[in-house]
């Protein structure tokens, strides 16, 4: 039974997520996938995950989207599910050779599991790469952990593949580079010096290879912050994460960033806080026991590294995929602790299992996912935009003064910052303000269309790459009957993303009214291959039948 244990309890948990939909960017990375969609297995395979601005690099797991989506977002969630039980259950197995015992490592199999910093890994389909990263640094560490245990001369070579499917899953993967060399180094075993270095040595030249296979694919920018406020930013990182690793709270993937509400103090406190753990975990490392040093070599590393990287993941660089891997070595920690004390371990993961399960329901799709947020994070300007966009679907008279409320919310909360993403939030948010305007009934579309083209321009001043405001801009333009300026804006959007529906669409309409039929009928078609459930206005297909 105890084989089934953290299977059945991942299943119990989780299955909530095998009934959510699309939520937040998976919109993007599915449903506005087009290589995911027509099933290009090399651009899956060649091109950047998460967009063509982007530098991310993940064969591995976009080809696994690609298989799974077959299914539709019911198969994502299904390979997430498996792949976390599978994660579980190589926590259990590294569990059995540095704790030396089955029942303790069980717990530490639990409580990897049933953590509700999990959730947002497995219960959002975009976070499919971090499970699929995790689940490999898991697999390397225990192969090296038990070829320690070994005598034959032979190099524990799996473990090289396992790292290698790692950094091709997620970038963050790198992190199992030193996590592997010091499984090798620090493990007992007979297992002479010199075939532990060869094994830091090759985890070593793996990672060069990866890094110059990756440069060569998408480029390479740099991660880390440059300015002074990068190091308390560090800190502070660091001491979050762990306390969320101990109290879970709130549970919520908008959590603050670590620069928005620093003082000079907490910065001092979190900046020698971080200090006197690493100088306390260097003097005291040889007495520590091969569970603490395995478990805290697993719980440091994605941490610091996380926390070094904050400066360039945004706003929100506090989310829990990206302690995927940490819980592991709290779980070892927490186990190595709790010992023989089942009745303690199980009641923990009674109690973070419960918690998950509620978590699950948030993910299940839009509506849920933003009344979470915008109730734990409501002086959060992004979510008042995802709210807002949320609200504007709707598009009744509810739900459009509901969006424009929001959208003026949000910009009065933005702070007075030129960052990328303050700049295309805040022109999502003019936008969405145009967007509510050409959309309401009694603001009479056609009398404003100069109105609504100055708004869409302000939009493009904020973020000249913002798709829906030139979208919105042709729109304008084509009110005013203004054609060759509306054709130009369709254009620009579509030479940042050639796979927009609505400005293939647009410019089509556009096309028909310049009497360009021939051009008019291709546009539509272009419309349709990338949406093929688009509405279509009767007047259109009659065109294009």
């Amino acid at each position: 039974m105890s084989r089934w244990l953290v299977p059945v309890a991942v299943l119990a948990v989780f299955w909530p997520c095998l009934c959510a939909g699309l939520v937040y960017d998976d919109w993007w990375n599915f449903d506005r996938n087009h290589a995911l969609r027509e099933h290009d297995w090399l651009a899956l395979v060649t091109k950047p995950y998460y967009g063509p601005d982007t530098t991310y690099w993940r064969p591995i797991p976009s080809l696994a989207m690609g298989l799974a989506y077959l299914a539709r977002p019911f198969g994502v969630h299904l390979l997430a599910l498996v792949a976390h039980a599978l994660a579980a259950c190589a926590v259990a197995a590294i569990g059995r050779l540095v704790l030396g015992d089955a029942r303790s490592a069980n717990g530490a199999a639990l409580l990897f599991a049933l953590h509700p910093l999990q959730v947002e890994s497995v219960a959002w389909a975009s976070a499919l790469p971090g499970v699929l990263s995790g689940l490999f640094v898991l697999l390397a560490m225990r192969t090296v952990l038990a070829w320690s245990a070994g005598t034959d001369g032979a190099l524990p070579w799996p473990a090289f593949g396992w790292l290698l499917a790692a950094l091709l899953s997620k970038e963050s993967g790198i992190v199992a580079v030193p996590l592997v060399a010091i499984a090798g180094l620090v493990a007992g075993g007979a297992r002479p010096r010199a075939a532990k270095l060869a094994v830091a040595a090759m985890a070593v030249a793996v990672g060069a290879l990866w890094f110059v296979g990756h440069v060569a694919m998408v480029g390479w920018r740099p991660v880390v912050g440059d300015e002074i406020a990068w190091v308390p930013g560090m800190a502070q990182m660091a001491v979050r994460q762990l306390a969320l690793l101990l109290v879970p709270w709130p549970l919520t993937p908008f959590r603050a960033h670590p620069g928005s509400d620093s003082s000079g103090l907490l910065d001092l406190a979190a900046v020698a806080a971080l200090t006197a753990g690493v100088v306390l975990a260097g003097v005291h490392w040889r007495r520590f026991g091969l569970p603490w040093r395995i478990g805290g070599a697993l719980l440091a590393g994605p941490l610091l590294l996380s926390a070094a990287m904050f400066d360039a993941v945004g706003p929100h660089p506090l989310t829990d995929r990206y302690l995927y891997v940490a819980v592991a070595g709290f779980a070892l920690c927490a186990a190595a602790s709790l010992g023989q004390r089942t009745a303690v371990w199980m009641a923990l993961a009674i109690a973070y299992g419960g918690v998950a399960f509620a978590q699950c329901h948030v993910w299940r799709d839009d509506r849920s996912f933003v009344a979470h947020v915008a109730s734990v994070s409501p002086t959060d300007p992004s979510v008042r935009v995802l709210a807002a966009t949320l609200a504007l679907r709707a598009g009744d008279a509810a739900g459009l003064q509901e969006a424009r409320d929001e959208y003026r919310i949000a910009l009065e909360l933005w702070p007075d910052r030129s960052d990328p993403f303050t700049r295309r939030q805040r022109a999502a948010s003019i936008a969405g303000l145009a967007w509510c305007d050409f959309c309401d009934p009694g603001c009479g579309a056609e009398r404003c269309g100069s109105r609504l083209a100055e708004r869409f321009a302000e939009a493009l001043r904020q973020d000249p790459r913002h798709v829906a405001a030139w979208v919105g801009l042709g729109v304008a333009h084509a009110l005013n009957a203004r054609f060759e300026r509306a054709e130009a804006a369709f254009a620009s959007a579509l030479a940042i993303d050639p796979w927009c529906p609505e400005a293939w669409l647009n410019l089509a309409r556009t096309q028909f009214d310049m009497g360009c039929a021939a051009q008019a009928r291709e546009s539509l078609r272009r419309a349709l291959r990338c949406n093929p459930c688009l509405q279509l206005p009767e007047c259109l297909l009659a065109e294009l039948r």
